[in-house]
């Protein structure tokens, strides 16, 4: 992401920062950075931009090799929400960290802009053209939500830029970040040993109703 330096701040002192925490099984592996963003603007190198075989494993890597985590039933006990074992046959329960299903939502986003690489019916009126624009919805939805609950707090200063002749924006800025190295690591070490079948109800398993 940039350049970081780590501050002395584990998980036990985030209460001083989230008194009413919601429960997290990674919440032990939390440490803060200081990083210096990135803008992705021109002169600036990052290896998930564009569209690109390199690029498209790039993102592979970022989430979608461990999207899936598994978990014991004393750990999913203290979720938020109750979720399913895997099957009849094991008493690990499947969960899912936001953050990997948010970048799955970026990553699709990022699709739309190379239409050529990256096909997808939005305009024909078929069941599969509403089915991406409902996919596309969430997915921008989910992430409007993920944005306003974090509400980053780091500044954009205005600089004049001598090239242009002209006040811009200067986004290579410090950020406090959680290290998501240490998220990965941990969702590599809990990734899921099997998959779920999502068309077998497993005995327990709690019923959706939001529909």
């Amino acid at each position: 992401m940039g350049k970081y330096s780590t501050i002395l701040c584990r998980a036990e002192c985030g209460k001083h920062y989230i008194p009413n925490e919601v429960y997290s099984p990674a919440k032990s592996v939390v440490e803060y950075n200081n990083i210096l963003f990135t803008g992705g603007l021109k002169g600036d190198t990052s290896k998930y931009l564009g569209s690109t075989p390199e690029v498209d494993e790039a993102w592979d890597d970022l989430y979608n090799k461990v999207l899936i985590s598994q978990i014991l039933p004393e750990t999913a006990a203290k979720l938020p929400n109750a979720t399913t074992r895997f099957s009849n046959d094991t008493d690990y329960h499947i969960v899912e960290l936001d953050v990997f299903h948010q970048l799955h939502c970026l990553n699709m986003m990022r699709k739309l802009v190379y239409p050529t690489a990256y096909p997808m019916d939005l305009t024909s009126g078929s069941e599969e053209a509403e089915d991406n624009i409902f996919h596309m919805e969430h997915c921008y939805e989910q992430l409007r939500q993920s944005l306003q609950c974090t509400s980053d707090l780091s500044t954009i200063t205005w600089q004049w830029s001598r090239k242009q002749g002209r006040f811009i924006g200067n986004v290579h800025t410090m950020h406090t970040c959680k290290n998501f190295d240490k998220i990965h690591e941990w969702a590599v070490e809990n990734h899921a040993a099997q998959d779920l079948d999502f068309y077998e109800f497993v005995e327990g398993a709690p019923i959706f109703k939001n529909e």
